[in-house]
């Protein structure tokens, strides 16, 4: 009985939520989604039941297991813009639930954090160029926003990895590049084409926290970089340093 009761709060990996996607608030065009992994629970199960409680039957988040950890929780929020991040989702009390029970984020070895963002933001003639763009971004500034996301070798290469393209691909037509990227590489990208939800693109590069400011901030990142790459022309970009992003 309690095995049929923990899989109404922890699916399996890639379930996804028994609601669908609902959106927080409804009607805006650019959405985040977090995956939060969490692992070396003392308690995982209780956990489990305590975070879908929260969940608000999963109108908020829902869980699923996932075989990179070793005895975790990847909590999965239902897109919401960044201002519901800020003020509304409840970061503060799953961070309670999860460190009540015996759960990690950082300290762990395998644990990271994932943020979609909506693909639809990219939409019309040039939705192949900014995406473009911004694995530009990403390949130009990888030491630094490597640093910036707190991830570990291990996690970049086994998860986050570089498209490591020469230059002259990213000075061809937009959209077949795009859809050589898509064939070529796999889902494990620091900017992920090929996400399981595919209306997002995925970024991969943070490790894993229970600090909610470092959440956050990672959202705000992925925020900044998404509208820089819908903003700034190929041209500008190639000029542009850190500094002056």
């Amino acid at each position: 009985c309690w095995a049929e009761r923990r899989a109404e709060y922890l699916h399996c990996y890639h379930a996804g939520s028994t609601v669908g996607s609902i959106f927080h608030p409804e009607g805006e065009t650019l959405y985040f989604g977090v995956e939060l992994e969490t692992d070396n629970y003392d308690y995982r199960d209780q956990a489990a039941k305590a975070l879908y409680t929260l969940s608000d039957e999963e109108l908020l988040f829902w869980q699923e297991e996932d075989c990179s950890l070793h005895n975790g929780i990847e909590i999965i929020t239902q897109p919401c813009t960044l201002d519901y991040h800020r003020q509304h989702f409840p970061w503060l009390k799953i961070r309670e639930i999860v460190r009540q029970f015996g759960g990690r984020g950082e300290g762990t070895d395998h644990a990271a954090l994932h943020i979609h963002f909506s693909k639809s933001f990219y939409k019309g003639i040039h939705s192949e160029l900014y995406q473009l763009r911004l694995i530009y971004i990403f390949e130009r500034f990888w030491e630094e926003l490597t640093k910036a996301a707190r991830s570990s070798e291990y996690l970049l290469n086994r998860s986050a990895q570089k498209y490591s393209c020469p230059s002259y691909f990213f000075h061809g037509r937009s959209k077949p590049t795009i859809a050589r990227l898509k064939h070529n590489y796999h889902r494990y990208q620091g900017v992920n084409l090929n996400s399981s939800q595919s209306q997002t693109i995925e970024i991969r590069i943070f490790r894993s926290t229970l600090s909610v400011s470092t959440i956050l901030a990672s959202i705000e990142l992925v925020d900044f970089l998404v509208r820089v790459a819908k903003k700034t022309s190929t041209h500008r970009l190639q000029a542009m340093t850190w500094a002056g992003l």
